[in-house]
């Protein structure tokens, strides 16, 4: 366009300005908007009373299974301790909306996939202990072979287990293809709520990911599908920093099942990290994407210098770490790794404070194209 005149030009300039702050408001609002959804994400348990410390079990009493399997001797030492020592064992629903007595520390036990073993072998010794569990269940097996029926079920609730949903295949949804994977995952979880509406009269207000593994979408369908909160399998306290959609737990399987391991984990302390996106605790590495940490964490209080590193349950070399002190903020790197083998793979990061009260943060690494591990 040619303009004939200057005031063609002046008159232009003020339309410009004049419509300025539109296009701002609607910029900013758009951001806004984009930062609410990101906050949303990362929501904190801001409300928490105190902090849970919470494990995650599968099968009891079966060898033949070692991975995910604890002893029966083991786990009546476990609640034995509890017991002695004044832990309160309450439920999902019971510990994050607890208003009780802040003195005394809170356990939750929680065990998935809902397997025969946990009604004839753990069951028995929550009832001799009078402790409650949280049973996440992906119903497609229920009645299977070695696995729950409806029945037990039933009677499982009428006894204080709460039922949490687990998925109904229990199936690896991260493989499936992007375009594909929100509405088949939506799909998969809605069945199962269903059928555990129906069959047990109650809707399930807690959510456990298949195997921990998550993405930004499937996140944000558990959201969307009114859950209160969910589980992922990345180690680590629940407390108020903590992100509501991917609380962490300790597994109680395998050569990590054993008493000492959990009278540690139930006195460990969570480590605050300032930065929300790191809340976020599943990473899905792909296309030979490297496995990285940066943290931000308050300084004040701990013996920076005996910071400790562990991914797979090994002690990282320390020419992997690097740190940094500035204005009371510690910034923590893990960078240049080998290159991961494993599907799921955890890093794990200890330091102790001034009075030797050590404190904990994990991450899970997830690489879909890695072969599947039950």
């Amino acid at each position: 366009m040619i303009y004939k005149s200057k005031a063609d030009t002046i008159h232009l300039f003020c339309v410009y300005l004049l419509l300025l702050p539109l296009f701002l408001l609607l910029f900013c609002s758009r951001t806004k908007e984009h930062l609410n959804e990101a906050e949303m994400m990362a929501q904190e348990l801001s409300d928490l009373r105190q902090q849970i410390t919470c494990f995650v079990y599968h099968r009891f009493g079966e060898a033949r299974y070692p991975s995910t399997n604890i002893d029966e001797e083991v786990f009546e030492k476990q609640l034995h301790y509890l017991k002695t020592e004044g832990y309160q064992v309450l439920t999902l629903g019971e510990a994050l909306n607890y208003t009780g007595d802040s003195e005394r520390p809170i356990v939750v036990l929680t065990v998935d996939d809902a397997y025969a073993s946990f009604m004839e072998k753990g069951m028995p010794l929550l009832r001799k202990y009078g402790f409650k569990a949280t049973l996440f269940v992906n119903t497609a097996t229920v009645g299977g072979k070695t696995y729950l029926s409806w029945e037990d079920l039933r009677s499982l609730q009428k006894e204080g287990i709460e039922m949490g949903n687990h998925s109904h295949s229990h199936a690896f949804f991260l493989n499936v293809p992007d375009r594909e994977q929100k509405e088949t995952f939506e799909k998969d979880v809605a069945m199962a709520q269903q059928l555990l509406t129906e069959k047990l009269g109650v809707a399930p207000r807690y959510f456990a990911y298949p195997y921990g593994e998550y993405s930004h979408e499937i996140q944000k369908s558990i959201v969307d599908m009114g859950f209160e909160a969910a589980l992922a399998q990345h180690s680590g306290i629940i407390y108020k920093g903590a992100n509501r959609w991917a609380l962490p737990r300790f597994p109680m399987g395998g050569v990590v099942a054993h008493l000492s391991g959990f009278k540690e984990k139930s006195r460990l302390l969570p480590l605050p990290v300032l930065d929300s996106m790191y809340r976020m605790p599943a990473r899905i590495l792909q296309n030979n994407s490297k496995p990285e940490l940066h943290l931000k964490v308050s300084s004040e209080g701990f013996q920076t210098e005996q910071l400790q590193c562990f991914i797979a349950g090994r002690k990282v070399a320390d020419s992997y770490i690097t740190t940094a002190l500035d204005s009371g903020i510690w910034h923590i790197n893990v960078e240049k790794l080998p290159p991961l083998r494993q599907r799921r793979t955890l890093c794990t990061l200890t330091v102790p404070d001034q009075q030797g009260q050590w404190y904990w943060y994990s991450c899970l690494w997830i690489m879909p194209e890695n072969q599947r591990e039950e």
